[in-house]
């Protein structure tokens, strides 16, 4: 290396540049000979990683169907390359439309008119958890606006079905049944009573939860509150006998 600068100081003289849309290179020789050379601009750092503008184009035009990571996808599968040479991502679909004001998918869907969730069910006059089930099952048309799952909806038309809410209406006549658990039930059904019981019936009545031979007009056995520590049917034993004494008391108060 130090050889070639020694050899260039014995044969360039003066050496001019000119820097323009490309730059002029004026070389002045010792010997008299002048040489003019033009070179290419060099391009600056951003220039060098700089999107085609036919990429810029094409994702134009993807995003009026497809949000920013199905461009991506779309864009990988054409063959396309970004700036850096590498695949596209959703981020850099993203920095691209925001470095070249281009309008999102979302924004796009807006400006034809498509409605949000709550502008929707605030022109149905319902809520909006109602709007997304009722897209979930096909009632109410949406389309896919970004990559976050969110729906943008069109404006139903008076041909709208709207679902029957609630329960739907029995036919037959309902009937008593038996509940699994008999703890729980406070009216149980009963076809007869038998003269001689059996278990079930005599532990249901050891728990208070019937008494033998008591039926009401229905055919239907009303559950009697139990006493809490008694474990009978029927007044507490304890309150009774204090009103007892209570009134006992009264009563010789008045006579005396």
């Amino acid at each position: 290396m130090r050889e070639h600068k020694r050899m260039i100081r014995l044969l360039v003289a003066d050496v001019a540049l000119t820097k323009t849309e490309q730059i002029i290179v004026g070389v002045v020789l010792r010997g008299g000979q002048n040489h003019q050379l033009t070179l290419a601009k060099p391009l600056n750092c951003w220039e060098l990683r700089q999107t085609d503008p036919a990429v810029i184009a094409a994702l134009d035009e993807l995003l009026e169907e497809h949000t920013d990571a199905q461009a991506a996808e779309i864009l990988n599968a054409r063959g396309l390359a970004s700036g850096t040479g590498g695949p596209f991502i959703r981020l850099i679909v993203i920095h691209l439309r925001r470095a070249y004001h281009l309008r999102s998918r979302r924004q796009r869907l807006i400006d034809a008119g498509l409605l949000t969730v709550s502008e929707l069910a605030r022109h149905l006059g319902i809520h909006y958890q109602t709007v997304k089930h009722r897209c979930r099952d096909g009632i109410i048309t949406g389309v896919l606006a970004n990559d976050k799952g969110e729906y943008l909806y069109p404006i139903p038309g008076p041909e709208l079905a709207r679902p029957i809410i609630g329960r739907p209406r029995r036919d037959r006549p309902r009937t008593p049944t038996l509940r699994n658990n008999p703890m729980r039930c406070s009216v149980m059904a009963t076809v007869s009573l038998p003269d001689r019981e059996d278990d079930t019936s005599r532990s249901w009545w050891r728990a208070g939860l019937r008494t033998p031979r008591t039926r009401m007009s229905a055919g239907l056995v009303r559950r009697r509150p139990r006493c809490p520590r008694a474990g009978v049917s029927g007044p507490h034993p304890t309150r009774t006998a204090a009103a007892s004494v209570r009134r006992s008391g009264r009563r010789s108060a008045s006579s005396s």
